[in-house]
C-alpha cells in the first residue's frame, strides 16, 4: 500500500523535472533500514545521507551517496562543513580498503585433501561459507589455525596422513 502510493507519488512528481523530498530519521542513528525508509530510497533514483552528530563539546557532520542511478560516486562516508562565504564544503573521506580474499581461498586449497574424509556436509557448509568471507573477516587468526581448529573439531578419518 505504502510502496503503490510513494510510487505514484514520485513517477507524477518526476513529469514536471527534478524532485527533491527529504525524509528525517527517527530510529537508530545513521540506519537506513527502518521500513519508513527503505521503501522510499528503493524507489528513489538518487540517495543521499546526511548526517548530523552532537558528540560532547563537538559536532560532526557526513555525508555519503547512498544510491546513484547510473552514476559513478564515491562509496564512503565524507566528512563536511558550512562555511560563511564558502557554503558546503565536502572533504576526503577515508578510502576504504581493497577487498581481499587471500585467507578464504588458500583455506579452500588446504582442505581439498580432507574431502571425503571429514562428512560431506560440512565439507560444504565449509566452502559454502568461505565463498562469502573475506580477508578481514579473519583479523588476527592465520590459516594454520583456522584450519587446526577445523581439524579439530571434525577430525578426519582414520588412516589419514594429513596432520
Amino acid at each position: 500500500q505504502q510502496r503503490d502510493v510513494i510510487g505514484f507519488m514520485l513517477k507524477e512528481t518526476r513529469r514536471v523535472g527534478t524532485v527533491l523530498c527529504t525524509l528525517e530519521e527517527h530510529n537508530t542513528l545513521g540506519s537506513l533500514s527502518g521500513p519508513e525508509t527503505v521503501i522510499p530510497m528503493y524507489l528513489a533514483d538518487n540517495v543521499i545521507h546526511l548526517r548530523f552528530v552532537a558528540a560532547g563539546s563537538g559536532v560532526s557532520r557526513t555525508v555519503k551517496i547512498v544510491k546513484a542511478r547510473s552514476t559513478r560516486h564515491s562509496e564512503v562516508e565524507h566528512p563536511y562543513s558550512i562555511l560563511k562565504g564558502l557554503g558546503v564544503v565536502v572533504k576526503s573521506g577515508e578510502v576504504k580498503e581493497e577487498i581481499t580474499t587471500q585467507i578464504p581461498s588458500t583455506l579452500k586449497d588446504e582442505l581439498r585433501p580432507y574431502a571425503g574424509r571429514i562428512p560431506t556436509s560440512v565439507y560444504r557448509r565449509l566452502h559454502k561459507a568461505l565463498n562469502e568471507l573475506e580477508d578481514a573477516d579473519f583479523e588476527n587468526l592465520s590459516v594454520d589455525e583456522v584450519l587446526k581448529y577445523i581439524l579439530m573439531e571434525y577430525p578426519p578419518k582414520k588412516g589419514d596422513d594429513k596432520q
